[in-house]
């Protein structure tokens, strides 16, 4: 009798351990089945790309602050509320102010811009825009009878003078200029651009000048053009 009942207690433990081995067995295949790499991996890819674009982003805020910087870095803005004027300059220009009293004809003042050459030769030593603010009519300034081009700079009327600088030059020294005038509110605002240097009687030996004068000329005229440009009177 208690050798039947070892055989079935024996019998018995191997069903037993048989259902538990399948039943580990499924476990471990379902358990394993579950696991979604794919997420994971699909996850972890979503925030490289999050952390990607941040930097993209990140880049394209700094290179949009360095231009705003290049372009405020190389002008400056004057402005004078006395005499009601403002314009932009290169930072490579310098500015000087002088009072006018009415020993110089009428009151007023000289705004000088003073810019350096591109291409710099010895006989010529001067670049600049002389701004002349006068307390009275234009027509004490006005060069006599000649008939002057209408010039429009920011919605203000101005006539224009641009003789030859052949003209404007003598044996002592050589002067190309152009001037603006404007009258307004009991004022007259005179711009005038030149560029100067030594006449035939003061060049020293071994001095230097351009072979095609009026294209060097020209040439300079820009940078004072573009300050003429942007000046605006209020």
């Amino acid at each position: 009798m208690n050798k039947n009942k070892g055989s079935v207690s024996m019998g018995q433990i191997g069903v037993v351990v048989l259902l538990l081995a399948i039943v580990a067995g499924g476990a471990y295949y379902f358990g394993k089945g579950s696991v979604v790499k794919p997420e994971v991996k699909q996850e972890v890819k979503e925030e490289g790309k999050e952390v990607e674009v941040a930097e993209n982003e990140k880049k394209d805020e700094v290179k949009v602050e360095d231009k705003k910087e290049v372009t405020t870095n190389n002008l400056k803005t004057y402005s004078n509320k006395e005499f009601g004027i403002e314009f932009k300059y290169p930072l490579t220009a310098s500015i000087t102010e002088e009072k006018l009293s009415k020993t110089d004809l009428t009151a007023g003042a000289i705004i000088t811009v003073s810019v350096p050459f591109k291409t710099t030769y010895s006989m010529w030593t001067s670049k600049k825009i002389d701004i002349i603010i006068r307390e009275s009519s234009c027509r004490d300034y006005l060069p006599g009878s000649i008939q002057l081009e209408k010039k429009i700079i920011n919605g203000i009327s101005y006539s224009f003078h641009d003789p030859d600088w052949e003209s404007t030059s003598g044996m002592s020294s050589v002067s190309k200029q152009r001037k603006y005038y404007h009258e307004s509110s009991g004022k007259c605002y005179i711009i005038s651009e030149s560029i100067s240097g030594l006449g035939v009687n003061e060049i020293p030996a071994g001095s230097t000048s351009p072979t095609d004068v009026d294209k060097f000329l020209n040439e300079e005229l820009v940078d004072l053009d573009k300050i003429v440009a942007s000046i605006k009177l209020f």
